[in-house]
């Protein structure tokens, strides 16, 4: 609940400030005074305090004692953000999104293909929380055209590889190179991105 709040004020804010200058400080002011009402810190209980101790891995007993305090001072350090121990809204933030996802949900909105690879990705690649699976499922959508293409096009004619890879092919390089996806990829990607160097060809292998 509290996250959802927060956003919503957040997205008011943003109105705010597009449409109606002149009030934009009185709207941070009162979103300041919601904000620290709505802390959670050492002494506080209730229902909020149990989410928040469910989610930090802790015996969820409703009461922000030392035992809690600790925990969210341990998740502040790990995670960049100031040690005081108060969850505010960005401590929430990223607190709510440690949860691991549940890839059940995706299934039908994922080809089969894709779908099929996610859990041992995410496993491989250590992305067990929801913030980055949706950051990681962003960018493979991105790339793919939204899940339209599961592999990349490199049959480039000459002239589209100057276009698009002109550093990777100087002088006349490029037709050599034109219309052979294998060799491209190994020449592209190879040398970078852990991959090996052109000779190898991990860069159209992996």
């Amino acid at each position: 609940m509290l996250k959802k709040v927060i956003q919503f004020l957040l997205n008011l804010l943003k109105e705010v400030e597009k449409n109606n200058p002149p009030v934009v400080e009185e709207v941070k002011k009162k979103e300041e005074i919601i904000k620290e009402v709505m802390l959670l810190k050492k002494g506080s209980q209730g229902e909020e305090v149990k989410k928040l101790q469910t989610l930090l891995g802790l015996t969820a007993d409703g009461d922000f004692g030392n035992m809690t305090d600790e925990a969210v001072r341990q998740f502040q350090t790990n995670n960049g953000l100031v040690v005081d121990g108060v969850v505010g809204p960005k401590t929430m933030f990223l607190i709510s999104n440690m949860e691991t996802p549940d890839f059940s949900i995706l299934k039908e909105h994922l080809p089969e293909v894709v779908y099929n690879q996610i859990a041992d990705t995410a496993e491989n690649f250590n992305i067990n929380t929801k913030l980055r699976m949706a950051h990681f499922l962003g960018q493979c959508a991105h790339e793919s055209a939204n899940f339209k293409f599961v592999s990349e096009n490199l049959n480039y004619s000459a002239k589209a590889l100057k276009s698009v890879f002109g550093k990777y092919f100087p002088n006349d390089l490029n037709e050599q190179y034109a219309r052979n996806p294998e060799k491209i990829a190994s020449r592209v990607y190879g040398g970078r991105m852990g991959n090996g160097e052109e000779e190898t060809k991990e860069g159209w292998k992996i």
